[in-house]
């Protein structure tokens, strides 16, 4: 169930709700044996719960030496249970969250648009709660995501009618990503900034 309220041509607040009910959805798993493997399986169901709400508004409205600018927001809060208590699987939580699903998710953004110049940019935040990255069997804890801030910046401008060029740096905070075992941290590391630069044409 969603509800747009625009307040002009480029602008709009939304309200969402919505109910998902999962058959058989694929997890991945850490199988404990004489190698700790990672693998996937089907579990019967799922049932997925959450609210959003999503925003963009121009920032002309605070001054018209703001025209051109856009702040961008998204909010989501869900809900996930897997229930297993019927089954014989090796999992070792019988009722969890469905893995891979965060209990939220927010993304923040800040867009530049000048049509007469032909340039463009975009500054974008997001972040997703703690999640199970792999669920655990054999009496093993579930093994959790944690957090992972992201900021990313990408600028466009056009050479011509039919030709751009595009730079694009991702992960400028470089955060650690963190995942833990029964509250215990079993990896971590940096995945580091990436710059590309990309030059396209429309035939």
């Amino acid at each position: 169930l969603r509800y747009d309220f625009f307040l002009s041509k480029d602008e709009v607040l939304s309200f969402g709700g919505f109910n998902k009910s999962i058959e058989n959805p694929i997890e991945a798993t850490r199988i404990i044996s004489t190698a700790t493997k990672r693998s996937f399986q089907n579990v019967p169901s799922a049932v997925v719960r959450g609210i959003e709400v999503e925003g963009r508004f121009a920032l002309r409205r605070l001054s018209p030496y703001l025209r051109g600018i856009y702040f961008n927001a998204n909010y989501a809060r869900m809900s996930s249970s897997v229930d297993l208590s019927e089954t014989q699987g090796a999992e070792t939580s019988r009722e969890r969250p469905l893995q891979g699903q965060s209990p939220y998710l927010v993304n923040l953004g800040l867009e530049y648009d000048n049509k007469k110049w032909g340039l463009s940019s975009a500054l974008s935040y997001n972040v997703a709660g703690a999640r199970i990255s792999d669920v655990g069997d054999s009496g093993a804890p579930d093994v959790y995501e944690k957090p992972f801030h992201q900021l990313d910046l990408t600028l466009q401008k056009k050479l011509s009618r039919k030709a751009s060029v595009r730079f694009k740096v991702r992960n400028l905070l470089d955060s650690e990503l963190r995942r833990t075992q029964g509250g215990l941290p079993v990896r971590s590391f940096r995945d580091g900034a990436s710059f590309s630069l990309s030059l396209s044409s429309k035939i």
